[in-house]
């Protein structure tokens, strides 16, 4: 069966792959030679959240592990679909984060 978020990242992403963890899913979404990581906890309720993360900045590929990451942003939204668009909308967001504790 298709994973409906996955479907919906699918339009702002070029490629995007899930892992069922237990809890959570994870969502790697790539876009211009840059990887991402999404974690979705399995609830069930009227809004959806998740955590991103650029994977080259991710000390884990667990869920349960990027919920405590430094990096990274959580997203809340209403729904699957703003949910993706604000994942889209967060990545210059995500990336200065990673280019500033670089320096």
């Amino acid at each position: 069966m298709e994973n409906p978020v996955r479907k919906e990242l699918e339009k702002f992403f070029e490629r995007v792959i899930s892992e069922d963890q237990g809890s959570h899913i994870l969502f790697i979404a790539s876009i211009a030679s840059r990887k991402y990581i999404l974690c979705l906890p399995k609830t069930r309720g009227e809004h959806v959240y998740g955590k991103l993360v650029r994977a080259d900045a991710a000390s884990s590929f667990d869920c349960k592990e990027i919920e405590y990451e430094p990096r990274g942003l959580y997203i809340f939204a209403k729904s699957i679909q703003e949910l993706a668009a604000k994942v889209h909308s967060k990545l210059e967001q995500v990336d200065s984060q990673v280019e500033a504790a670089s320096r």
